[in-house]
């Protein structure tokens, strides 16, 4: 009985550590940053993608105070990957 129960807790503990993993995003290595903190922060949780300015990568966060510091936002990915594409 207790098996199961520590077998499910492991898998709970295994979930919540992917959560916070670096993503990765289109291109060959490249990796996305943890999301900032926002505790303590009002921030509505509205996805946001993130352009990173040293690789032109789009990440997805939770909400624009969750991304990275300096890197611009986007509602959404296409605008994200089109500012990526052009020069700005």
């Amino acid at each position: 009985m207790r098996l199961p129960i520590l077998l499910l807790a492991m898998l709970f503990l295994f979930l919540a550590g992917c959560a916070n993993a670096p993503v990765p995003v289109d291109g060959e290595g490249a990796r996305c940053p943890l999301p900032r903190s926002t505790d303590g922060m009002f921030c509505s949780n509205i996805v946001r993608y993130a352009r990173d300015p040293a690789t032109g990568a789009c990440c997805r966060y939770r909400s624009h105070c969750a991304s990275p510091a300096g890197w611009k936002t986007y509602a959404r990915k296409s605008a994200c990957e089109e500012a990526g594409s052009s020069a700005e």
